[in-house]
């Protein structure tokens, strides 16, 4: 830093201006020098400065410079962890299904009818999802398509729309930290939000579905609230965001809950936050009733369904919020029994209009699903299992990542957040443990969890001190490189591959050709083979049918949603006929004009004893019923087709 004494003439005046053209030096070597001007003299040192240590040099650059490089990071590693060979296509069965409805909407399909008729056979598919997803992509992608190919705007669509989020988290995560604990902890933040592992799955390259959008609007809530306890503005913002991650989708129910009760717990206890909590709550009622009237046509408004945003809990959020509001405002003089009795008649009143408007969703979002749909396909679906579950039958292989990385990132969070004192670190530790416990419950929360440990883990490593000799840049770059989730995920996996011998099936394995995998029945080019047949209802493996539907124009009666049970129920039925009799009148309810099969999950489900004897090991082993013709599809050796005969179906 150069510093200037300024002398005015014979007033005797003396200013010192400071210049800081060295942000970090080491050493200072002054030398001075002397202008005279106008009658005025200027004495100035001049400092050769010896630049500091890299870290100091670092600390310097733009917090957006670090934002660019850590999502470009995390972008490269998503695109690592997802695999080069399916880097612009759908994984996910839901990703294909939300393409679809994008499609249909810019094709003219209705605002208020989230229907498809290429699923779910006669009846088609009503989905449960939201429009206020599909409303944006379908807008980027019409654009896209005025400057590109169809395919080229496909893959264009559905690589900018999940890093965008990516980005607007990871900038969250940034702001946040910046405000609430400065530059250094921000940079720390970043460096542990570019590698969180558990989260890159929901923001990969065709990763269009809602998860993400709901990860990023409640994560992000949490932080507004957390680095700006004070302004009421910026809580009535994270209350929107709550809002919206529930009008998008009911997975966010259970963060949001967390996430407010917290909130008002906070509120209750410390009066000073009455302003901003009240704030919180009426964004949060203000988007989702402005959502559910902007969505849902209003011939609807009484037709509850426990998966979608609904009348019912519309009122739910209005008179449990609208109560909340009143004691935060209105009752702040009150005492504590009026105070707590005044918002336990608002919940309680909630609660009795929501069972009352349907009865089933008392039981859930998935109040409505038939039982039957539980053993044959919901049970099987993994976002649903439980990890706690899991690691305590055995299953230490699936968990033992998982687990290491949020055991080590609360242990790092409640050392950096407790020691501060702050009333607002204790909240963001609150909603730590609660998203964690809620990962732990089912699978979906993980990358919810993830991201918000990110914060409290960089505090941590802010305040560790020097080590002996090892100065304190150098011990707490190496907790980066020893906290971060790549390294808590794969280091238990890397010490069990080492202590357990790896066994003569596996050591034969590695040698021989890789086995083909499910995924191969799903990708495009397998399935692109198809698309020059006269279009059908097509009867093929459940996870198959939504990216049949994206490259053909075939119809399929089967996907794996369960607002098409019945559907998906006659489907199995049929793979799974007994006899070719069974099978053809089923063929014949459904209407159904191909089969279709894949080697790859015939050799997954055929090992299954539930499978022997039926019309899909026979179809397996060449023995064909009469009323079936096989189709020669060529360039994609994995599948097997045949054409329904409908004069030689029996009779229904």
């Amino acid at each position: 830093m150069a510093l200037r004494s300024v002398l005015g003439g014979d007033t005797g005046v003396i200013r010192w201006e400071h210049c800081a053209r060295f942000t970090h030096c080491k050493v200072l070597q002054p030398r001075f020098s002397a202008t005279v001007s106008g009658g005025r003299m200027t004495v100035s040192t001049i400092d050769s400065c010896v630049p500091g240590p890299a870290s100091a040099r670092l600390a310097s650059v733009p917090l957006w410079v670090w934002w660019l490089v850590a999502v470009s990071a995390a972008t490269l590693l998503a695109l690592f962890a997802k695999g080069g060979d399916r880097t612009f296509e759908f994984i996910d069965s839901d990703d294909a299904l939300r393409f679809v409805h994008v499609r249909d909407l810019l094709a003219g399909a209705s605002w208020f009818e989230i229907k498809t008729s290429a699923l779910g056979g006669a009846n088609g598919l009503v989905s449960h999802w939201s429009r206020l997803i599909d409303a944006p992509m379908a807008l980027l992608l019409g654009m896209l398509r005025l400057v590109l190919p169809e395919r080229l705007a496909q893959m264009a669509l559905v690589t900018i729309w999940p890093l965008a989020l990516l980005g607007g988290l990871m900038g969250a995560i940034a702001r946040a930290t910046l405000e609430a604990h400065g530059r250094a902890v921000a940079h720390y933040a970043l460096t542990l939000a570019a590698l969180s592992l558990l989260a890159y799955y929901q923001f990969a390259p065709g990763r269009i579905d809602h998860h993400n959008v709901m990860i990023a609007a409640s994560v992000s809530a949490a932080l507004l609230m957390w680095a700006w306890p004070r302004d009421a503005r910026i809580w009535g913002a994270a209350g929107a965001l709550g809002g919206l991650a529930l009008a998008v989708g009911y997975e966010a129910l259970a963060p949001v809950f967390v996430l407010s009760a917290i909130a008002g717990c906070w509120a209750l206890f410390d009066r000073r936050m009455s302003r901003q909590a009240g704030a919180y709550v009426t964004g949060l009622v203000a988007v989702l009733a402005v959502a559910f009237v902007a969505t849902v046509p209003a011939s609807r408004w009484l037709s509850v369904h426990c998966d979608a945003l609904s009348s019912n809990m519309v009122a739910l959020v209005a008179m449990a919020g609208g109560a909340f509001v009143l004691v935060m405002h209105g009752g702040a003089a009150w005492s504590w029994p009026r105070r707590i009795a005044t918002l336990a008649a608002g919940v309680a009143g909630g609660g009795a209009m929501f069972g009352w408007l349907e009865p089933a969703c008392l039981a859930g979002p998935m109040g409505q699903v038939p039982a039957a749909l539980g053993p044959i396909w919901m049970d099987q679906v993994d976002e649903a299992k439980s990890l706690l579950a899991d690691f305590m039958r055995g299953k230490i292989e699936g968990t033992i990542g998982p687990m290491s990385v949020f055991s080590a990132g609360l242990a790092a969070a409640t050392f950096g957040l407790m020691r501060s004192g702050r009333r607002e670190d204790r909240f963001l530790l609150a909603v730590s443990v609660a998203f964690v416990m809620l990962a732990m419950w089912q699978m979906k929360f993980m990358a919810y969890a993830s991201f918000i440990l990110v914060p409290g883990m960089a505090v941590a490593i802010a305040r560790l001190p020097a080590l002996g000799e090892i100065g304190a840049p150098a011990v707490r770059i190496s907790a980066v490189i020893v906290l971060n989730q790549f390294a808590l995920f794969l280091l238990p996996m890397m010490l069990k591959a080492a202590i357990v011998p790896a066994t003569a099936s596996s050591i034969d394995g590695a040698t021989a050709a890789p086995p083909t995998s499910f995924l191969d029945c799903t990708k495009a080019d397998t399935l692109h083979a198809l698309a020059a047949l006269p279009p059908g209802l097509v009867v093929t493996h459940t996870d198959i049918g939504t990216h049949l539907v994206v490259v053909s124009h075939h119809r399929v009666l089967s996907g794996p949603y369960h607002r098409i049970p019945d559907a998906i129920i006659a489907n199995l039925a049929i793979l799974m006929a007994r006899s070719p009799m069974e099978a053809g009148r089923m063929l014949a309810k459904v209407g159904a004009d191909y089969i279709l099969t894949c080697r790859a999950v015939d050799e997954i489900v055929l090992k299954k004893p539930a499978w022997q004897g039926t019309l899909t090991e026979d179809l397996a082993a060449g023995r064909t019923p009469a009323f079936l013709a096989p189709v020669v599809v060529d360039n994609a050796p994995l599948l097997a087709m045949w054409r329904v005969d409908r004069a030689r179906l029996p009779t229904p």
